[in-house]
């Protein structure tokens, strides 16, 4: 069942859960950044994903009513650095406060989020267990190519499938998405195996191959965006001496 979001638009744990149970085909809510595991998963839910909202931990919409958890105690979010990275943040929300690794982070105060951070709420007292988790980043296996990177426009489709202008979500790099349906493919095992090897190679000739996705239904090819085609480089210089169409040939 999913919770009502939070009035200021933030995603609740149970919104984030929501979205992982809506249909078997789906089995993590995208664009995933960070998970929290709960330090108590006798008490408190675990592997909770944090979606593309803000997620707010507190006493009203998260965590069992308690005495020690304000009703928004602390906020889990992104921040753009000065170099355009987007790193896991935690700001403490609580009169109470929140401690990161041990350390008291003080109302309104931010503190960065690490793989393996602890984030705790409430200490342990008589009667009542410790309230607080562990942020962890997605591993690989977790990430989609949607997750990793954002589709903007499409550059054509033919025979074996489509190709997208895409953008790097932590870097902004603009890449091309090759998505090849595995139905077009005689050996899709034969097909990977050849695609691990391309992406070894490394010439100013070839075009890069810089990750693969694997998937059910198609593969997914992350490769360098050229620019331009022979076509533009064509009406761009007028003409071309023999020897150069000879080389463009020969390549």
């Amino acid at each position: 069942k999913m919770s009502h979001a939070d009035p200021g638009g933030n995603m609740t744990i149970d919104d984030s859960m929501a979205l992982v149970s809506q249909g078997s085909k789906r089995r993590r809510p995208p664009k995933h950044w960070g998970k929290l595991i709960s330090l108590n998963k006798r008490l408190h839910k675990s592997f909770e994903y944090v979606g593309s909202k803000d997620l707010i931990l507190g006493r009203n919409n998260t965590l069992p009513t308690d005495f020690r958890i304000s009703s928004k105690h602390c906020r889990v979010f992104r921040e753009k650095t000065k170099e355009g990275k987007l790193v896991p943040m935690l700001q403490d929300l609580s009169k109470n406060g929140t401690k990161v690794n041990g350390v008291k982070v003080g109302r309104n105060g931010k503190r960065i989020l690490s793989h393996g951070s602890t984030i705790i709420l409430a200490e342990a007292l008589e009667g009542k267990s410790q309230v607080g988790f562990t942020f962890n980043l997605p591993s690989r296996e977790d990430l989609g190519p949607e997750d990793v990177y954002e589709k903007l426009e499409k550059l054509g489709s033919g025979g074996e499938g489509s190709v997208w202008i895409c953008r790097h979500r932590e870097s902004g790099s603009q890449f091309a998405m090759k998505i090849i349906p595995k139905s077009k493919l005689s050996s899709a095992t034969d097909h990977l195996n050849e695609l691990k090897t391309l992406s070894s190679l490394n010439h100013r000739n070839i075009i890069k191959l810089y990750d693969i996705f694997d998937l059910t239904h198609a593969l997914f090819l992350i490769e360098e965006l050229a620019s331009g085609d022979l076509f533009d480089h064509i009406v761009g210089t007028g003409q071309m001496s023999e020897a150069k169409c000879a080389r463009l040939l020969v390549q």
